[in-house]
């Protein structure tokens, strides 16, 4: 697989290259069909042995570039809970976890609504012949440690950091998708008991 920028009829395109034997029709055609929600669209074409999905490349800004910025707490939690939104209705079309690119120099952030939209690459490929994309979480959790840091919560820190050290030390399958919602609901565990009154013992 390759990833490359270019410019194409005046606009600029990320560009990915994958085997054709690799890509599966069924997910293309979902794509062609089917705007989702924060993923975001593609053209593509096909040689004899390759496919080229065009995604263009919109001036939103990075996610990267975004958490450099600077975000509140609350923002960082709403990115990362429509990450995780953003799988879970991805399953309802039959998409792979694995073919999402969660590099945060290519997950796009929309800054200009009232709150922080996220949209995420994906590629349509058949189950199981993604590349696996090991430096691409790295990059993505150790940028997430330092956000909840900068943002003092301790947390979330150690949270992350103790997400990294799995993911380093993993030899088989690291669903990250897993480790987000359980970080996700137990700070809505959190929040809750937080708001809970106060009960009488008797």
């Amino acid at each position: 697989m390759k990833i490359s920028e270019m410019d194409l009829f005046g606009e600029r395109f990320v560009v990915i290259e994958c085997e054709l034997k690799n890509v599966e029709i069924y997910q293309v055609k979902t794509f062609y069909y089917q705007r989702m929600t924060g993923i975001r669209p593609f053209r593509f074409s096909m040689s004899q042995d390759n496919c080229f999905f065009y995604f263009e490349n919109s001036t939103d800004k990075t996610l990267a570039e975004v958490l450099q910025t600077g975000v509140t707490l609350n923002e960082l939690h709403s990115m990362l809970n429509q990450m995780s939104l953003i799988f879970r209705e991805s399953r309802d079309y039959l998409l792979y976890s694995d073919n999402f690119i969660l590099d945060p120099r290519w997950i796009k952030v929309n800054t200009v609504s009232d709150s922080l939209r996220i949209n995420l690459l994906y590629l349509p490929l058949k189950q199981g012949k993604a590349e696996r994309f090991k430096s691409s979480l790295e990059l993505l959790i150790s940028i997430l440690l330092k956000a909840f840091n900068e943002l003092n919560d301790m947390e979330g820190f150690y949270y992350f950091i103790r997400l990294q050290d799995e993911l380093q030390n993993s030899i088989e399958y690291f669903d990250i998708w897993y480790h987000l919602d359980t970080f996700l609901n137990g700070k809505e565990g959190i929040k809750s008991r937080k708001h809970d009154k106060p009960r009488n013992i008797q």
